[in-house]
């Protein structure tokens, strides 16, 4: 059925003249379900290695596409492909970064061809729907996953768990399990020793930021600073440095400039009571500042006196555009895993 569908899935997206032949049921000794080809209209063909599974744990997609590209680098076939009933955000990129390609049933959709060229992408559902009652499946939303991420950011570990509930002040229960999702997710290993920790910040905050939602999160007001958002900054510094958090693109000038668009959002405990007193008015469309008021406060105030981890993970979920995002990945994978001073 799956490999049906890829075939319809195929045809349905290739351009006009590409074609598609029936799939062939591969042999035991390639270790893969199933063969087929695609061919441009120049005649030029690739050979796709099909892997079937009806649901994939992200910790399995190691082991499962190591055959699909092993068998890539001797020639045995072009392209690896895994078709699934469903397949998680997180499942797809570590499939797409490891250059395995990939349909399910809900229209995800990425094939990747270098000859004949070809580029086929296409998104479908996020979400199990064939998922049956029963526990919810786990998230970062929320504080104590923010607490625990940030905590995790900031030193990768090892960590015994009651350590990291220490560290991030939040129950034994509760990192316990953002610990069992993030496992889940393989952003986090369990060593010999029954510490834990995480083997790259990077994965970790991407996937944060999909559930942070920096605009949901948080209550959002418009305002202008009219004298300049570096005069408003250094109010708040000259106040109560303690009451105010900036981030966007602004906050991370103070290490490279990422983007020269003068636009800020800010944290503040209180924006309608504080932000008048920094020279901030109330504005709509085109505003210069997004003050929010934040429900994370306390976790948000363990940013860097320079800027910190919410820029990044601002920069992440959304940036101002393309080059906010590019940039702040670029010149973040240059830095060190944990910032001065542990902040």
């Amino acid at each position: 059925m799956l490999i049906q569908g890829l075939k319809r899935a195929l045809e349905e997206r290739l351009p006009a003249g590409w074609t598609v032949d029936k799939p062939q049921t591969a042999s035991s000794a390639t270790a893969v379900d199933a063969l087929m080809r695609f061919s441009s209209p120049a005649g030029e063909s690739a050979r796709i290695a099909v892997n079937t599974k009806s649901v994939i744990d992200p910790r399995n997609v190691a082991q499962l596409t190591e055959q699909l590209v092993s068998g890539q680098s001797v020639g045995a076939w072009d392209i690896g492909l895994v078709a699934a009933r469903y397949l998680s955000p997180s499942v797809r990129n570590k499939l797409a970064d490891s250059g395995i390609s990939y349909v399910d049933a809900t229209g995800n959709i990425y094939i990747r061809s270098d000859a004949p060229a070809l580029f086929i992408a296409d998104r479908g559902l996020d979400l199990d729907p064939w998922r049956g009652p029963g526990r919810p499946r786990g998230n970062l939303k929320g504080e104590p996953a923010a607490r625990v991420a940030r905590t995790l950011l900031d030193a990768p570990g090892p960590w015994r768990m009651r350590q990291l509930a220490t560290a991030a002040r939040t129950s034994t229960g509760s990192a316990y399990r953002v610990v069992e999702f993030l496992e889940s997710e393989a952003l986090l290993v369990r060593n010999d020793d029954s510490t834990i920790g995480i083997p790259a910040w990077e994965p970790l905050l991407r996937r944060w930021s999909l559930d942070y939602e920096f605009l949901a999160t948080n209550v959002v007001t418009q305002w202008i600073a009219p004298r300049g958002i570096e005069s408003a900054i250094g109010l708040a510094l000259a106040t109560d440095p303690s009451t105010y958090a900036v981030t966007g693109s602004v906050a991370a000038q103070a290490w490279a400039p990422l983007c020269a668009i003068p636009i800020s959002d800010g944290l503040c405990a209180e924006p309608i009571r504080n932000c008048p007193t920094l020279g901030i008015a109330r504005y709509g469309l085109g505003s210069k500042c997004l003050a929010c008021r934040t429900s994370l406060f306390s976790v948000d105030r363990r940013c860097s006196p320079a800027g910190g981890w919410l820029e990044h993970c601002r920069a992440y979920a959304g940036g101002r555009g393309p080059p906010d995002r590019s940039r702040a990945r670029s010149w973040r994978s240059r830095r060190t895993h944990q910032m001065d001073g542990g902040q």
